[in-house]
C-alpha cells in the first residue's frame, strides 16, 4: 500500500528498524530506518530544550552574558553584591567601563574602546571638516590670555556670541573681528567654531583667497582638465552651486579680508560679495577676520557687502594691543 503523501514509510514505523515479513518471505533489514527513528527523537529532544532555554532567557534577567572582549561571565545580580562593571586600560585617559547594568537589571556593553579617545577622534574630524587650522586646534575660550580689561571684554563678547548663537542665526547676526596681526583674532573664532561644532553646528573656516578662488574656478569647469587640473578637482560645480555650499552654513568664518584678488581697476571682488549676500538672504551669519579698520574692510569688500555684515545689529569686535607674537618673542 502507497504511504500517504508527507507521511513516513510504514518501515520507519516498526522497533528494530524492519518490516514485517509479507507472504511468509523472511524479513530483510532496511537501510537507515533506525537512523531516521533516531534522527525525529532528536529533534523533538532539541526542540523542548530549546523552548526550555527561551522560556529560561525570558524570565531569569539578571543572568549575566559573557564579555565578548575578555570572556568572563559577570556576577549575577541576585548575589545581593553591588554591580562592578569590567574595566580597560587606556594609555591616555586611564580606566575605562566596558559595561553598565540599567535599572531592570540587564547587562549592556559599551561600544569597544576609550570613550574619551572616541570623543577626541570626532573633535579632530570635525575640525578637519571645518578646515581649521592645526596651528589653531586647540584655541579655546578658557586659554584665551586675557590679560587687560579691553582682551576681557572682547573674550565676553565673542564667548557670549558663540553662547547664544541660536539667537544670532535666527537673526542672522554677523560678527566682524578686527585688530592688528597676532591679537588674538583667529585663537577667538576658532573658539566660537569649536562651541559650535560641539552643538551640531556646521561651521566652514576659509580666507577670503580661497572663497574667491573656488568661485572662480566653477566659472572653468568645462576647460580641459590637462590645462586647468584644479578646477576639475573641485567636483565641477557651477558657481550657482558653490555659492549655495557656502550660503548653506551655520557659520561662515572669512579670513584674511583685505587680501584677496583685486581687479585691475582696483573695484571689490564680486564673488565675496555674491557669497556674503547669498548668506544674508538666508540669514545665515558670516564673521568676518581682518587686520583692517572698519573703513578698511569696507572698502575691500564694498559698501554693499559692509552693509549685510553690519545691519540688524552685526557686531565689529576691536583687537586694539599689541600683538602676542612680538610680546611671546621678546620675553
Amino acid at each position: 500500500m502507497q504511504a500517504a503523501p508527507g507521511s513516513l514509510p510504514q518501515a520507519a514505523a516498526t522497533s528494530g528498524g524492519s518490516t514485517a515479513p509479507a507472504s511468509g518471505a523472511s524479513a530483510a533489514p532496511v537501510p537507515g530506518a533506525a537512523t531516521v527513528a533516531e534522527t525525529l527523537v532528536a529533534i523533538d529532544t532539541f526542540a523542548a530544550r530549546l523552548a526550555a532555554h527561551r522560556e529560561a532567557a525570558t524570565t531569569r534577567r539578571d543572568s549575566m552574558l559573557p564579555c565578548p572582549l575578555t570572556g568572563h561571565a559577570a556576577q549575577a545580580a541576585d548575589t545581593g553584591s553591588p554591580f562592578v562593571p569590567e574595566q580597560k586600560q587606556c594609555e591616555t585617559h586611564g580606566p575605562y567601563p566596558l559595561n553598565a547594568r540599567d535599572a531592570d537589571g540587564t547587562l549592556r556593553w559599551h561600544p569597544p574602546g576609550c570613550p574619551a579617545c572616541g570623543r577626541a577622534q570626532a573633535a579632530r574630524s570635525l575640525m578637519q571638516r571645518a578646515a581649521i587650522a592645526p596651528r589653531f586646534a586647540d584655541c579655546r575660550f578658557d586659554n584665551f590670555q586675557a590679560a587687560t580689561e579691553a582682551q576681557r571684554a572682547v573674550l565676553a563678547q565673542c564667548a557670549r556670541y558663540a553662547r547664544e548663537f541660536g539667537a544670532m542665526r535666527e537673526r542672522g547676526i554677523c560678527l566682524i573681528l578686527r585688530g592688528r596681526p597676532g591679537t588674538g583674532k583667529n585663537h577667538l573664532a576658532t573658539a566660537i567654531a569649536r562651541s559650535l561644532l560641539a552643538r551640531g553646528h556646521t561651521v566652514l573656516n576659509a580666507t577670503a583667497h580661497e572663497i574667491v578662488r573656488r568661485v572662480r574656478d566653477s566659472w572653468r569647469r568645462h576647460e580641459n582638465p590637462h590645462e586647468n587640473p584644479h578646477a576639475h578637482a573641485a567636483g565641477a560645480m557651477s558657481e550657482a552651486q558653490v555659492i549655495r555650499e557656502f550660503a548653506a552654513l551655520d557659520l561662515l568664518i572669512i579670513d584674511e579680508v583685505g587680501r584677496t584678488y583685486r581687479s585691475r581697476d582696483g573695484a571689490e571682488p564680486v564673488e565675496l560679495f555674491n557669497v556674503i549676500d547669498a548668506r544674508y538672504r538666508l540669514r545665515a551669519p558670516t564673521l568676518v577676520i581682518s587686520n583692517l579698520d572698519g573703513a578698511g574692510i569696507e572698502q575691500a569688500l564694498g559698501a554693499a557687502a559692509y552693509d549685510r555684515l553690519r545691519e540688524g545689529g552685526g557686531e565689529l569686535v576691536n583687537f586694539d594691543w599689541d600683538s602676542h607674537r612680538r610680546i611671546a618673542t621678546e620675553d
